[in-house]
């Protein structure tokens, strides 16, 4: 399935257009959930309008995710390893800040 601009030519630089759909999608489906765990964290510091913030970038990256799926629907995509240290990560982000 050959396509044109940037994401053409970023496919011929190795692993095709399904490998940079996998790692799009990834992407984006990552940013939702840390914004998403941001806007809990916020909401439980109650820092509703920060919370609010980063609820609606979740929104916003699910829809790219959303659009993701839509433009590669039907395409065998390659399985992307999720990274195992995400949510200690924000609970350490969080930890710092405080001391």
């Amino acid at each position: 399935m050959a396509r044109g601009g940037a994401m053409g030519e970023l496919a011929e630089l190795g692993g095709g257009m399904a490998a940079l759909y996998a790692h799009a999608l990834a992407i984006e489906r990552e940013a939702a959930e840390r914004y998403n765990e941001f806007a809990e964290r916020m909401a439980d510091e109650g820092n509703d309008a920060v919370a609010r913030l980063f609820a609606r970038l979740a929104g916003f990256e699910g829809e790219h995710a959303k659009a993701l799926e839509r433009e590669c629907a039907g395409m065998a995509l390659p399985p992307i390893a999720a990274r195992t240290n995400k949510a200690s990560t924000i609970h350490n982000t969080f930890r710092m800040r405080r001391s």
